[in-house]
């Protein structure tokens, strides 16, 4: 195995975590076979598609007839489905299934793996998997790779992509009828935690994340303070008189770390949170990462490019927009809770609205920073990456011009949720238009002739108004 660390700066790592937790999905891993031999094993990766979507994906393995490393899976509903994953998961269980110091040799008609084993491996342990496509795969396989003690070696084939054993074994196994569990744990002994700070260019690329223009001022100071443990949570309260039970959350008994607030207490908050903004981002794209701390955290690091290496900036941008503003609003509901409500949990009704505000609230600072007259060329944004980047996620679209940015009234898809006592409106679930309501009151020559033919200056002003 090749050498981790090459200097003592390389040992110094941001977003680490002292603990890896284990999937819920995952088994144990598969028994290990010593063939005789150095062994070699192809494999391949195949998918199969309804309607233009990806409803299946399989991967298979073949050493010889019969050969006790053969495989052939149906990768669980909740894994991305995708053929780079599956050729990664063909990968991982051979590995898994031979033993450590058995020389192995992979073939594949896809450069995928090889490439993510060989040229981007270190790059993408150096960043503690930032960003990265099939991250939990990927990174479960490094470990298992790294703990081998003979070598191992990847080759592309020459052969069709369509034909092999290993091929067919794939088709069999995206055609099974029942999923197969896979183990995707990791090594702790040997698995580097965190982004590397060995150096400058690294240290300033994390420090302008930062410092993003996406981001706004409040959230890069909540951000500044997660990754330099500022926040006044879990064991900052261990050694505080008469303050040790703040160290651990009211509602499940965990310690209340930042991670147990974001990602893990049961508590109405994150999990409701997560829900929405999976959602909403599905309404454009398909697949929706496995939540951590390194992403929230390191979330402007992210980069898309579609299938050809372009990359997509307005995607970037929304996931940049969606996981920060969704972090905060996480953060603020338990500051919410327990300062201001004595640990009482807000109910999911007001997590939803909560949420909705926020992502509006966020919509509409975009359209305004358009304005080029108000904030110059310097400072204002384009107004196609605004239109690239909430095209597809708003609401009634369809009923908006192709350039909405002047429209009054412009809110996304996800509507807020309405107490038992507004029901009595009439209106459905979202939003209350000023002028709609005057309209309602004055149903036969409309709002403006009754105000003269001219605009109301306070209902210029207030067209919009949300129930949150």
């Amino acid at each position: 195995a090749r050498k981790r660390t090459k200097s003592l700066t390389d040992g110094f790592r941001i977003f680490t975590k002292t603990k890896l937790p284990a999937e819920a999905e995952d088994s144990a891993p598969p028994p290990r076979t010593d063939p005789e031999g150095p062994l070699t094993v192809s494999y391949a990766a195949h998918t199969i598609r309804s309607n233009g979507e990806i409803t299946s994906a399989g991967a298979g393995a073949w050493a010889g007839d019969d050969h006790p490393v053969n495989t052939e899976i149906k990768l669980p509903a909740q894994m991305i489905k995708s053929k780079q994953n599956a050729e990664a998961i063909a990968v991982l269980v051979a590995a898994q299934k031979t033993a450590l110091d058995t020389e192995l040799r992979l073939e594949g008609s896809r450069s995928s793996v090889g490439t993510a084993m060989t040229k981007n491996l270190e790059k993408w342990e150096d960043r503690g998997w930032i960003g990265v496509p099939n991250r939990t795969t990927l990174q479960s396989l490094s470990s298992e790779l790294h703990s081998r003690t003979a070598k191992t070696t990847f080759v592309i084939s020459e052969g069709s992509a369509g034909s092999g054993p290993a091929n067919t074994m794939s088709i069999t196994g995206a055609r099974k009828t029942e999923t197969d569990q896979i183990y995707r744990g990791i090594n702790p002994d040997n698995e580097l935690l965190g982004a590397k700070l060995s150096t400058m260019t690294q240290s300033l690329a994390i420090w302008k994340s930062i410092r993003h223009k996406d981001i706004g001022r409040n959230i890069r100071n909540f951000l500044w303070k997660s990754m330099h443990s500022a926040h006044r949570v879990g064991k900052y309260w261990e050694h505080i008189p008469e303050c040790g039970d703040r160290m651990n959350c009211v509602h499940c008994g965990a310690e209340e770390s930042l991670q147990h607030i974001l990602l893990e207490c049961s508590s109405p908050g994150q999990s409701e949170v997560w829900e929405l903004a999976e959602k909403f981002w599905k309404q454009k794209y398909s697949e929706w990462p496995e939540m951590s701390m390194g992403l929230l955290l390191g979330s402007s690091l992210a980069v898309f490019k579609d299938e050809n290496g372009k990359p997509q900036p307005a995607k970037a941008r929304l996931y940049r927009i969606l996981v920060s503003e969704s972090t905060h609003v996480i953060w603020k509901l338990r500051c919410d809770s327990v300062i201001g409500r004595g640990g009482v949990p807000p109910t999911a009704n007001e997590v939803h609205n909560r949420w909705v505000k926020t992502i509006n609230g966020r919509l509409e600072i975009d359209i305004n920073l358009t304005n080029r007259l108000k904030y110059g060329k310097q400072h204002a944004i384009t107004p196609s990456l605004v239109l690239d980047t909430w095209r597809g996620t708003l609401h009634r679209e369809g009923e908006l011009p192709e350039d909405w940015l002047r429209e009054p009234g412009v809110l996304i898809s996800v509507p807020a949720l309405w107490p038992a006592r507004s029901k009595s409106i009439g209106e459905e679930p979202h939003t209350v238009s000023a002028w709609h309501l005057v309209r309602k009151a004055f149903p036969r020559g409309g709002s403006k002739d009754v105000l003269g033919g001219r605009e109301s200056p306070t209902f210029a002003r207030s067209r919009r108004l949300t129930y949150c």
